[in-house]
């Protein structure tokens, strides 16, 4: 079976996030391990939740939680054959499929939440669009203001970008003229929009100094499941991704078609494997916070015949 390991972007991050690997016995020596690249805020430990919604915290957050979890499989000898990733998580696959040290994995998160805070406009965030036709959606956002679709997730989910206040009528407008749920998302920059454009700019140079390794698995970009087979190539897709719509849907339906017969969420959270069992329901998909303990995760996926 071929396995294709999924890393979360910005949401499923809280305050005891890392209480699963750091009383789990096998995750526990390799969270240790990477602890110390981790940014001095969360290392020493952050004692407000709210700090967990900046991207200062998250981002290298997420990133050494999917690394530690990419790390454990290596030591089980299980090996994905894709790996894709959600926002900061295209980072973190990038960690996991072998091709960043979990060190630079971190480091580079860091600068990429600095390089998203410095060029986003003040009061501007994302607001989730589910239960109507993104189609339509598109057709109606024009009219109502400055909206750009960010992320396209499926046929009636999208994530659109704007001013905080906008998007608040914007939302009020959708659901009550069209029955559609919205859910504004914690984050305070309008990533994956025009907005961003010279945080694309400055990652990509910051991307350019780092030591690229060869790695065991191929990536699939958000950017409508572009394959990443050599470091420019993922240089490309992690820069023009900030300021870049992502095509989530069409970068899961790229890993079926490469091959990928099972599916497997790093955690924290379980958004990513939830969207999974509802466009491909007949394939196993889990994720690491569906189970007790880590044990528990490796041994589903060794059920799942994967290696």
């Amino acid at each position: 079976m071929s396995l294709c390991v999924l890393c979360p972007g910005q949401g499923s991050q809280s305050l005891n996030m890392f209480d699963r690997l750091r009383n789990d016995p096998l995750a526990e020596p390799a969270l240790q391990a990477a602890w110390e690249h981790l940014p001095g805020a969360v290392r020493l430990g952050v004692s407000e939740s709210t700090c967990y919604q900046t991207n200062a915290v998250a981002q290298p957050a997420l990133v050494l939680y999917a690394g530690v979890v990419g790390e454990l499989l290596r030591q089980q000898g299980v090996v994905p054959a894709l790996v894709s990733g959600y926002s900061v998580g295209e980072l973190s696959a990038q960690v996991v499929a072998g091709k960043l040290s979990t060190g630079h994995g971190i480091e580079l998160a860091a600068l990429r939440a600095q390089r998203m805070d410095d060029a986003s406009p003040v009061d501007h965030g994302l607001m989730a669009i589910k239960g109507m036709r993104t189609a339509v959606v598109e057709t109606l956002l024009p009219k109502l203001g400055e909206f750009p679709v960010a992320i396209y997730n499926d046929e009636q989910h999208c994530v659109v970008g704007g001013g905080k206040a906008a998007l608040a009528s914007l939302g009020n407008t959708l659901q009550q003229q069209h029955g559609a749920h919205v859910v504004h998302l914690c984050v305070k920059v309008p990533s994956h929009t025009h907005w961003l454009k010279q945080a694309s700019v400055d990652f990509a140079r910051d991307l350019q100094k780092v030591t690229w390794l060869t790695g065991d698995s191929l990536v699939l970009s958000g950017l409508a499941g572009r394959v990443c087979s050599a470091p420019q190539d993922s240089i490309d897709c992690l820069a023009r991704q900030l300021s870049e719509a992502l095509y989530w849907g069409l970068a899961l339906d790229m890993a079926v078609e490469q091959g990928a017969t099972v599916f497997f969420e790093t955690g924290p959270g379980n958004t990513l494997s939830r969207m999974v069992r509802e466009r491909f329901p007949d394939l196993p998909c889990r994720s690491l916070s569906d189970f007790k303990t880590v044990q528990g995760a490796l041994n589903w996926l060794l059920k799942q015949g994967v290696s």
